[in-house]
């Protein structure tokens, strides 16, 4: 005759048991979560503890004292794309890598240690002297300041609906001697535009 022996357990999502429901050595299990619960004792402070695809979840305290020189493994998910570091409510404050290892979609963001990029709401700041990459190892340097510290250049842009009073919008460009000026142009309609005073265009 054969007998089904069964440990305390819940098939309610999120049910996880009391220090007051298992004794110490006693197991529980929600087959809801497939998550398996003991009590842990510490010097008369019960706790409950969890595992999950033979995963411990500790205390804070706990996984402190564990991890602290002892994490020798990749951390990987169980599966891709499913799980996350940290929620929008609960942020790491800091992380610290070496300069090639952040991987985004198969794009890798790389850092030799120098300078430092800030994001926010109005755009992106990049250190003095980035670049864009050409490809065939070819870069150009991308940073609207002057080089050897020279003061930016700034092209106002006119349109029909503004006018050549009142510039649509002001572009900034850095500055190059060897670069090419356009002060003059001429309209489809045949007018020109003559100002050897305003700088229309600096490339």
């Amino acid at each position: 005759m054969t007998t089904t022996i069964k440990i305390k357990r819940s098939s309610s999502t999120g049910s996880v048991p009391s220090t007051s429901d298992l004794e110490l050595g006693e197991l529980a299990i929600n087959t809801y979560d497939g998550k398996l619960f003991f009590k842990k004792d510490i010097g008369g402070t019960e706790s409950i503890e969890t595992i999950v695809g033979g995963i411990t979840s500790y205390s804070e305290s706990d996984l402190e004292t564990y991890l602290d020189g002892n994490l020798a493994v990749d951390i990987v998910p169980a599966e891709n794309e499913t799980v996350s570091l940290g929620s929008p409510s609960k942020r790491f404050t800091d992380l610290y890598l070496s300069g090639n290892t952040i991987n985004i979609g198969g794009a890798t963001i790389s850092s030799d240690g120098s300078g430092s990029i800030t994001i926010s709401a109005t755009g992106a700041t990049l250190p003095v002297g980035s670049k864009i990459d050409l490809g065939s190892s070819v870069q150009k340097n991308i940073a609207t300041v002057g080089e050897n510290g020279a003061t930016a250049l700034a092209v106002n842009l006119f349109t029909q609906d503004s006018g050549l009073s009142t510039a649509a919008t002001t572009f900034i460009f850095r500055t190059n001697p060897s670069s090419k000026v356009f002060t003059n142009f001429t309209l489809g309609d045949g007018t020109t535009i003559v100002d050897s005073e305003t700088t229309q265009f600096f490339f």
